[in-house]
């Protein structure tokens, strides 16, 4: 037998129409045709592995070889004529070239590479027994590339991000609520998912910030005011407390959130019940969910200076690393600091965040938590603007400066944790947990409202407010998710049941003898309370308490590689809330419980 360099892989092309043929004939007829099928492989099989092991020889096996230098068309004939391997060319590619001398003993591979060296030229195999001789410009010489194929089934949360489209800048999938995660094109939902790497191009400070260049959302209430960073999605209001952590509701902190907490962002528009539940505040025009960090395989060390004004600095930490032969635990640590005046006159803002993510990634069972405590302080707060009877919006562009109440402060304290588990049942269906809490305390003292009464710009503060407010979220989640694959049509199953309890904590103190301001907003100029008399409540008495409830099942089937798919569902929800009075403490003053059901039908 001719010495050879490498297998031949061979491939029999499928008749014409065989598969339709087959389909149309009864079930029974496969039958003897996988018996015989099998019983041919088992008889190729020693032949098989005769050629396989006469290839690998030829491959490594040493011959002698005296090929003195010499035209390069005639050095490869000698060498062809020496190891009976055929060698095709186009002759125009060895003019003028000559070969490097081949001597001594080697293999028949290191013996080719040897004969080119000088020539600028490579070769490919075009058969077990064939050599093409080719410009070396026209192959690309790679450099080691690590080929991993993932365990995790499809239904796996844990560890398993969707990719990147090209740019890096936005991801092709993201989490659809007790689906798991979904490719946008496999969704009938609008959404889109920002990364980690579009908010750090575009130094982004807040959540919020993410999302002020996309089309379906408006911010609420400026950065620097006594209220949460509110935004719109279709118009319709979401607070922090809607907006969903790794998709549970209730675990970002109270005040505002910052960009540093996340390695995705993502916007789901319109209603979605069925996917992820009702959320505490009952907004229905979308969700927005952030991923995260986690340690990837690369480790991550970033330490950064902030600069956002001439007055505000700050600095950021992130750093990632991943343990073990396999790298099964992974540990995330981020921490931020920004300080100092904000670019609105007379108001102060500080931020800091402490946050950890640590996941641990076994062969079917994978564990996550989530950590993070976040203190922001406002001083100088900013009222919200409110117009009397009558009065047109002032003109902006002739409002000098903010005014001064160096009195009026924000604190607010946030301390979160989540945890999470899955475990892979068989082949395609995971079942998960998830237990997160949230703990908040808030106080300040600020006017709520600046009335502006004329024209000209005068304007009246409200009644000054002290406010002590505490809060606490508990959310639980259980469920399944799967696939089924039977032969064209595919099945998604989900099932899910949560329960989230939500405490609320809160006191006004009475402040009505303090005498309001009178200020000119486009002057500055008026008369300000120094704030030596405002009452500020020691405690947050319970104000009222909420509990949601619910059990979800969904569906999803496809066919035609998922060109049609119909998604049908339905969540039962359960609503309890009570409301306690002021002024005795403890004591219910009303309540409510119901149930309804949210069906939901998607093609």
């Amino acid at each position: 037998m001719e010495p050879e360099l490498a297998p031949r892989i061979m491939s029999h092309p499928r008749k014409p129409g065989l598969r339709q043929a087959w389909l149309n004939r009864p079930v029974i007829l496969a039958i003897p045709a996988g018996l015989f099928f099998a019983l041919t492989s088992l008889n190729t099989l020693p032949a098989r592995a005769a050629d396989a092991s006469v290839v690998q020889a030829a491959q490594t096996a040493a011959h002698a070889y005296d090929i003195p230098s010499q035209p390069l068309g005639q050095a490869l004939a000698a060498y062809g004529k020496q190891t009976g391997i055929q060698i095709t060319y186009d002759p125009a590619l060895l003019a003028g070239k000559t070969s490097a001398p081949v001597t001594g003993s080697m293999s028949a591979q290191e013996a080719l590479q040897k004969l080119l060296s000088q020539s600028g030229l490579s070769y490919r195999y075009a058969g077990r027994d064939t050599i093409v001789i080719q410009n070396a410009a026209t192959s690309i010489m790679l450099g080691p590339v690590r080929v991993a194929g993932s365990e995790l089934p499809s239904s796996a949360m844990i560890g398993n991000l969707p990719a990147t489209l090209p740019g890096g800048q936005n991801a092709r999938g993201g989490q659809l609520g007790i689906f798991g995660n979904r490719d946008v094109m496999d969704t009938p939902f609008n959404t889109t998912i920002y990364t980690e790497d579009f908010i750090e191009k575009r130094q982004i400070r807040t959540i919020r910030d993410a999302l002020k260049d996309d089309p379906s959302v408006r911010a609420g209430f400026a950065t620097g005011t006594a209220g949460v960073e509110r935004i719109q999605i279709r118009g319709f209001n979401i607070d922090n407390q809607d907006m969903a952590l790794g998709g549970i509701y209730g675990m970002l902190p109270f005040n505002g959130i910052t960009s540093e907490l996340a390695e995705r962002v993502e916007v789901l528009r319109g209603p979605a019940a069925l996917l992820n539940g009702m959320t505490p505040g009952g907004s229905v025009g979308g969700v927005v969910n952030i991923i995260p960090k986690r340690a990837h395989d690369k480790p991550i060390t970033k330490i950064e200076a902030d600069y956002t004004s001439n007055t505000q600095f700050g600095g950021h930490a992130d750093l990632g690393r991943r343990f073990g032969k396999e790298k099964q635990l992974g540990v995330r640590l981020n921490g931020m600091i920004r300080s100092g005046s904000s670019p609105i006159d007379y108001n102060d803002m500080k931020t800091a965040l402490v946050a950890s993510g640590i996941d641990l990634r076994l062969h079917h069972v994978r564990f996550s938590t989530d950590f993070g405590y976040q203190v922001r302080d406002i001083n100088g707060v900013l009222p919200y603007y409110d117009l009397a009877t009558g009065i047109a919006v002032p003109d902006a562009g002739r409002v000098k400066r903010n005014f001064n109440l160096p009195w009026s402060y924000l604190n607010a304290q946030d301390f979160f944790g989540v945890f999470r588990s899955e475990v892979d049942l068989f082949r395609n269906f995971t079942a998960y947990g998830t237990v997160g809490v949230h703990d908040y305390q808030v106080k300040g003292a600020y006017y709520q409202q600046m009335i502006i009464n004329d024209s000209q710009g005068n304007a009246t503060a409200s009644t000054p407010v002290g406010i002590a407010q505490h809060g606490r979220y508990l959310n639980a989640e259980v469920g399944v998710r799967g696939k089924i694959d039977s032969g064209p049509i595919t099945q998604e199953l989900a099932f899910s049941a949560n329960r989230l309890d939500y405490m609320l904590g809160r006191q006004f103190a009475n402040n009505n003898a303090v005498s309001p301001d009178k200020i000119n907003i486009y002057s500055g100029l008026g008369t300000y309370y120094s704030g030596g008399n405002i009452a500020i409540p020691a405690s947050a008495p319970i104000a009222s308490t909420v509990t949601l409830e619910s059990l979800a099942f969904a569906d999803t089937i496809s066919a035609l590689d998922k060109r049609i798919q119909v998604t049908g569902g339905l969540r039962v929800q359960r609503v309890e809330s009570s409301n306690y009075g002021s002024d005795h403490v403890g004591v219910k003053t009303s309540s409510y419980d119901q149930t309804a059901i949210s069906p939901a039908v998607l093609r």
